[in-house]
């Protein structure tokens, strides 16, 4: 791909479509407004030779628009803010706020990730937990391994009609803010986010050591987060502040399944593992990121001014973390059975290694407890 043949200009064709604002006495009750809304003319070439040009941010074609809207009296304040309307990659914020009261924030942002146009792939499913080849090529490649032009093949006979798919992901997060500062001197403060995350991105997988494939890995997550914290200052010289935080990721897709180009059977040797297409798996199989849980509680809390000048500061918290995803089976390889060859001389397969009620435990039930505690004097 050359750089030089891209390009891309804008044109400011209406900067202040609407601009007003109207100074007041400090005696008065109108409001002061500022609003903008901004038009701008965009037009692109060349785009699609390099998913690097537009890697977090798609340049439309058109009238995007930009808005902001300000207004504030004596009571209250309102603030609006819109960038990249109807766009993949977009922002908005409001911020409603009673002076002396509280404050609400409600903000929503997409962030695009395009890592390639047009890549090449053999697989079906794309997007989903279970990635598929046909079975004739599969069986047209595993008879090919014999006479080790099975790669050859691959590229030269079904390369040219693979199909084309971008390779990409949306980022979505949607934020609620809200402040208390009407209690003084006790001022209370929520945060809830949400943030969804979809599409593919590049990754790779495996059928043994020497048998490495590229794959598109489906990504489907879902955060939520929530945080409260309250902080008391009833004099100059005390401070407290305690957090709450908690956050559960969940994975919508468990695990990723994919056919071995080369294998339309399970079969197995003494250097299976190592082999190249002569034996092996007709499957691999990856765990994706598990669904998880955490919390955590802390408390800080400082005197000053405390005689000949000194000061006295603790921080103290404490976290749980935990996930109990399902664990897969030792391998895909139904081959890998009861009285199979093992890589052990003279030993064979003591179980059905692919079932995974032989393994120790169904799940991983793991745990993670940290606690801190830092108690400073000056």
């Amino acid at each position: 791909m050359n750089h030089k043949n891209l390009f891309a200009f804008s044109l400011l064709a209406a900067s202040i479509l609407f601009s007003r604002t109207f100074a007041i006495a400090e005696e008065g009750d109108n409001p002061v407004l500022r609003d903008k809304i901004s038009l701008i003319v965009r037009s692109v070439d060349f785009e699609r030779q390099s998913a690097k040009f537009e890697e977090y941010g798609k340049i439309p074609y058109g009238f995007p628009a930009e808005i902001t809207l300000n207004r504030s009296n004596k009571s209250y304040s309102l603030y609006f803010n819109a960038e990249g309307v109807a766009e993949n990659n977009q922002y908005y914020d409001l911020k409603l706020t009673k002076h002396g009261s509280y404050k609400i924030e409600l903000a929503s942002n997409q962030i695009p990730h395009q890592f390639v146009y047009d890549g090449k792939t053999f697989y079906s499913g794309i997007g989903t937990g279970n990635l598929t080849v046909p079975p004739a090529m599969q069986k047209d490649l595993q008879g090919s391994t014999s006479s080790g032009n099975a790669a050859s093949k691959l590229i030269n006979t079904y390369l040219p009609g693979a199909y084309s798919k971008d390779i990409s992901l949306t980022r979505k997060r949607a934020e609620v803010n809200l402040d208390v500062f009407s209690m003084e001197p006790l001022d209370l403060k929520v945060q809830v986010t949400n943030e969804k995350r979809e599409g593919t991105r590049p990754w790779s997988g495996s059928f043994g050591f020497g048998n490495a494939i590229e794959l598109p890995e489906p990504v489907d997550y879902d955060t939520t987060g929530m945080k409260l914290s309250a902080e008391y200052a009833p004099r100059k010289n005390i401070y407290v502040n305690a957090n709450y935080s908690m956050s559960t990721f969940k994975n919508n897709i468990d695990t990723l399944t994919f056919d071995n180009p080369f294998r339309s059977a399970d079969s197995t040797a003494a250097t299976a593992y190592a082999a190249n297409y002569a034996a092996g798996p007709s499957k691999g199989l990856i765990d994706l990121y598990p669904d998880n849980r955490y919390n955590s509680l802390s408390l800080n809390w400082a005197f000053t001014d405390l005689p000949m000048g000194s000061r006295i500061s603790a921080t103290t918290s404490k976290g749980w973390m935990y996930q109990n995803d399902a664990l897969v089976p030792y391998t895909t390889n139904t081959a890998i059975k009861t009285g199979a060859v093992s890589g052990v001389a003279g030993k064979t397969v003591p179980f059905n290694a692919y079932d995974p009620a032989n393994l120790p435990q169904t799940n991983v039930d793991a745990k993670v407890e940290t606690q801190l505690i830092n108690l400073a004097f000056v």
